[in-house]
Parts: C-alpha cells; structure tokens; sequence
C-alpha cells in the first residue's frame, strides 16, 4: 500500500530549499579559491534577483519556521532571509556588496 502523498512531495524541485547549504560554502569561504569564490558571488547574485521564487517555498516550507522559531539566525547570514528579501523589509546593509 503507498502513503498518501503531499501534492507538494510530487513537485519537482528546481530551487533549493535548503540555507544550510549556503551556511556550509560560509564556512569554507577562506579556502575556496578565487575562482570559486566568483562562482559563489554569481549564484547569490542570482538568487537574491529571484528571492520571490525562493520565497514562495519558504513561506510554507520549514526554513522560514526553523529560523523563526530559533530565533538566532544573524542578519548578515542573508541567504536565510529570502522571503523577507521578497517582501523588501530585509535591512539591505547586510546584503553581499556584489548582491546589491
């Protein structure tokens, strides 16, 4: 017999829902090379232009309520903040420089 099913666990899923892996490429930041570094800027480029697809998910998904309920993302780690990015109330001085 199969489990019922989400409508939403069927959707193929063509944005990341998952800021943790942003926290991981933070955290290896000094020892990507230059190269990767411009990669990285390129892509938060990219999803910070399209917050609103992002944000859509998160609006229902667990980031937005894991952050919210921990209550101790910082700020400056934007890449959790996407849906308040969309909604344009995200502080814009803790945005990357090549973001902006």
């Amino acid at each position: 017999m199969l489990p019922d099913l989400q409508d939403w666990a069927l959707e193929v899923e063509l944005i990341s829902r998952r800021a943790d892996d942003r926290e991981d490429i933070e955290a290896a930041w000094e020892s990507l090379a230059e190269d990767q570094r411009q990669t990285v800027r390129r892509a938060d480029a990219v999803l910070i232009s399209n917050a609103e697809q992002v944000a859509e998910f998160w609006r229902t998904d667990e980031v937005g309520f894991d952050r919210d309920r921990s209550g101790d993302i910082p700020l400056d780690h934007w890449w959790y903040w996407l849906d308040k990015i969309a909604e344009g109330v995200y502080p814009e001085k803790y945005l990357p420089t090549w973001a902006k």
